[in-house]
């Protein structure tokens, strides 16, 4: 079941798995199903109703498998939107009552929900909705706010970014270019603000250590901005050239301290990344200055090494460290790299013919420091969210539109479909998608994916046929009665032991 939930994840909800070219469908109802409403009813620390609260739902768990936490179901009831709460506080969402596919369904037994307001600390709901209702309760904030120039004193438009539960805070901008919060949780929270430039071409203020008792106000006018470091250099000469495909990310830790997502002392990241050019070469015109930097780069042929990572784990890919502390510009690194793997995947229909525009996807994974996982060579650039901020007043929007994977394609004319810069020498798994068709079931725990490992650089080829919905389901069944029976056999050898 963690699998085809895997499915809803990859096509329809996640921040970095999901074809380009499917983006503006990306709110496609593909198979609806039923919804039911939960009421959640917002309050202040003496019970006064708070309206004007933001409840905007993201997420769903299932009684199949409660470990499970996976992006909301788009593709069964559309987005999630963003209602606000009434004067009586009260806001009614209409959640998934089951969400997946025909015959696997998930039931729905917890639906996650950030809810935020500019004068107090966001939140995050989670709840079983099966009752009807839900209960939060908000706290008043600390009010932050800060005025920002550049080197020569002229002011700058500028966004805030702040480790911890205040990375989900509500700004406004005054007619003087002050920027305030008053939704900051009390306590000690890593901060930076951020000018955008062309090009790249940041500013950035340094990381301040910002303390917050209680309610307090704290007010920073005129905090200088300046370019950050530069850093530029090349792929290792292993990559022939030109290079196709490449690209890196980098991820940076301005002042390492514990978990990015932690309660306390969590730490600051920001994270972009760029193209590799086709000599090898590639840049970042302007990052925070001090540090712990991570570079992830992959192409068609190759893919980073794991050069002395801090926090080794052979599950993912890692790239190499950097460190860095008020230096000047790095323009001569060099990024060790080692081959990459191709995989060529036939799909047939149920009656063995070629079965074209079908998705087909794999995931290996990178880690960040201190952080966690995604798909390897994810696409992401943190100065979204400060041009976002700066763009609207608000508040915060979770990033929720697909963004374009390197290891999704769909198959061709002739039902072939194609992913190159595979890590080798690690068992992978890949996926089938198409709304009329099922991949076979693959294991007893229900999985219908494919495992494949590439040893060498030759292409791997494997080939899928898919089955009618109605084969899955008799599938499905065939394989809870085995289950069942080795559920029961291992239960009556228990009882013959004793």
């Amino acid at each position: 079941m963690r699998r085809l939930l895997t499915i809803a994840f990859l096509l329809a909800c996640s921040v970095s798995f999901s074809l380009a070219e499917d983006v503006e469908d990306e709110d496609r109802i593909i198979e609806p199903t039923e919804t039911a409403p939960l009421v959640v009813s917002v309050k202040d620390e003496e019970g006064k109703p708070i309206a004007g609260v933001v409840v905007r739902p993201y997420a769903c768990r299932c009684l199949e498998d409660r470990g499970s936490h996976y992006g909301w179901p788009t593709y069964n009831v559309g987005p999630p939107g963003a209602p606000k709460t009434d004067a009586e506080g009260k806001v009614t969402i209409m959640y998934p009552v089951k969400f997946g596919r025909s015959p696997e369904w998930n039931t729905t037994c917890e639906v996650s929900a950030l809810l935020s307001h500019p004068e107090y600390i966001s939140e995050r709901l989670d709840e079983d909705p099966r009752g009807g209702t839900a209960e939060a309760t908000m706290k008043a904030g600390c009010q932050l706010s800060f005025s920002a120039t550049d080197s020569n004193g002229t002011p700058v438009e500028f966004g805030v970014t702040m480790a911890g539960p205040g990375r989900n805070a509500t700004w406004s901008i005054d007619e003087n270019g002050t920027r305030r919060s008053r939704a900051i949780p009390d306590g000690s929270w890593q901060t930076m603000l951020v000018s955008p430039g062309e090009s790249g071409k940041h500013l950035f203020s340094g990381v301040l250590p910002i303390r917050l008792r209680d309610q307090q106000a704290v007010n920073i006018r005129n905090l200088r901005l300046t370019p950050g470091l530069r850093l530029a250099g090349k792929l290792d000469d292993s990559v022939p050239r030109p290079v196709t495909n490449g690209t890196i990310s980098v991820y940076c830790l301005p002042r390492p301290d514990g978990r990015v997502y932690a309660d306390e002392n969590p730490s600051l990241c920001w994270e972009t990344w760029t193209n590799v050019n086709d000599d090898g070469s590639f840049e970042f015109p302007s990052l925070p200055r001090t540090g712990l930097i991570q570079l992830i780069a992959v192409c068609d042929t190759h893919v980073v090494k794991n050069v002395d990572v801090i926090d080794p784990n052979p599950h993912f890919r890692q790239g190499m460290y950097l460190t860095i502390d008020e230096r000047d510009d790095l323009e001569d690194i060099t990024v060790p790299m080692e081959p990459a793997g191709t995989l060529q995947v036939t799909v047939l229909d149920p009656e063995g013919k070629p079965l074209p525009n079908a998705p087909v996807s794999t995931w290996p994974n990178q880690s960040m420091h201190l952080s966690g996982s995604t798909i390897l060579g994810r696409k992401w650039d943190a100065i979204e969210l400060i041009q976002q901020q700066i763009d609207s007043e608000s508040e915060p929007r979770l990033r929720m539109r697909r963004r374009e994977s390197r290891f999704e394609t769909k198959t061709d004319e002739k039902g072939v479909a194609i992913l190159k810069g595979i890590p080798l020498n690690k068992r992978e798994s890949l996926l089938v998608y198409h709304d009329e068709y099922l991949m076979p079931i693959s294991d007893a725990r229900g999985d219908r994916e494919m495992s494949y490992e590439i040893t060498d650089d030759q292409p791997l080829q494997l080939t899928v046929e898919m089955m009618t919905l109605e084969s899955a389901e008799l599938d499905k069944g065939v394989q809870d009665i085995k289950n069942a029976l080795e559920a029961a056999g291992n239960a009556l050898q228990q009882a013959i032991g004793k």
